[in-house]
């Protein structure tokens, strides 16, 4: 009886070690496959092929829906960081050259997919429960049109989910957006987590190429070079872009109440994102100039908080999908972030 269990529990073991070298074995050749990915549309993107962008994969992560999951350990790693959170446009994520900074600093990136008031603050309670945020560290809240969209649950709370490290209570009536951890006891599973997120990446992208394969095979046209996954967007349909958004009383509230919790502790900067004059010239764009002009920037100067102000600075030719820049636009937009926040630090 006892040989008999013994024998069970082994066999048991040798099932569940084999399970877990299988899942950590695809998770690594999901990252191979997912960089050979990047490097065939990077390709496209620099030569500026229409909805072809950013963003792609790091380290198996897609680099805005997941990039916490990579982001949050190299913080910790890191004695000073920009710490970006929202929608970020530079090309900081797929090209580390062009982040030139002074001072030992570096780029963090903490942003969301269909980033807003509600992500904003999810990232920044998440950063401050890993304990990511140092006290060098600069933050810089990005303002931009999907600051106000009507945000009902977010990405970053669904990836946060899959990671189960953490959980977030984005539940009315407080929508504190509270970050909790949960038991470290079971942190080999938080990690097998990781790797499964890696691998549904390379399922997700394997689904849309069978879907190329049957649209070839029944003739139907998809309007465009079919591109599987986040690598191609349609984002020129402004009108439609614009109805996913509202400038809501309390989202303006929630912003100014998220800028006072990080300053209350923590170096702020905020930026007023590239905004296309498409964009800018919808009904909701209007509402957001018209906030920005009245009432954020108003607050801003009253408040001695430092803002940056690239809203104007491109062309709508300039954006790849209509509402993410294109890669020299990208790179533009990146340098003269960097002149402008190597400024703020040699006056700090």
């Amino acid at each position: 009886m006892r040989k008999g269990l013994i024998s069970y529990f082994l066999v048991g073991a040798s099932v569940l070690l084999a399970a877990v070298v299988m899942i950590i074995a695809l998770g690594e050749l999901s990252v191979v496959v997912l960089d050979s990915l990047n490097q065939k549309y990077k390709t496209a993107f620099m030569e500026g092929e229409r909805g072809v962008t950013s963003p792609w994969y790091d380290e198996g992560y897609h680099i805005v829906d997941e990039s916490i999951l990579a982001e949050l350990p190299a913080m910790k790693k890191r004695d000073k960081n920009i710490v970006s959170i929202g929608s970020s446009l530079s090309v900081i994520s797929f090209n580390r050259d062009e982040a030139q900074l002074p001072d030992g600093y570096e780029y963090s990136m903490l942003v969301c997919g269909n980033g807003s008031w509600k992500s904003d603050r999810q990232l920044y309670n998440l950063a401050v429960a890993d304990d990511a945020i140092g006290s060098d560290d600069i933050i810089k809240l990005e303002m931009s049109y999907s600051t106000f969209r009507d945000a009902y649950t977010t990405i970053t709370k669904t990836t946060v989910d899959k990671w189960g490290r953490y959980g977030i209570d984005d539940e009315e009536p407080e929508n504190d957006e509270t970050v909790t951890a949960n038991p470290a006891v079971f942190g080999p599973i938080y990690f097998l987590n990781k790797e499964m997120v890696r691998i549904q990446n390379v399922w997700e992208l394997g689904r849309d190429a069978a879907q190329q394969a049957y649209y070839g095979l029944r003739g139907i046209d998809v309007g465009h070079r079919f591109i599987p996954g986040n690598f191609w967007n349609n984002y020129f349909a402004y009108d439609a872009v614009a109805a996913t958004c509202n400038m809501k009383d309390e989202y303006k509230s929630y912003m100014t109440d998220t800028m006072e919790l990080i300053r209350k502790d923590h170096t702020l900067i905020v930026e007023l994102s590239p905004l296309p004059a498409g964009l800018a010239q919808t009904d909701y764009g209007k509402e957001l100039t018209e906030y920005y002009e009245e009432e954020l920037i108003p607050y801003l100067e009253s408040e001695g908080i430092t803002y940056f102000d690239y809203r104007d600075d491109f062309d709508d030719s300039e954006f790849a999908d209509g509402v993410h820049l294109g890669y020299s636009a990208g790179v533009k937009y990146t340098r003269q972030l960097n002149k402008d926040i190597s400024a703020f630090i040699e006056m700090k």
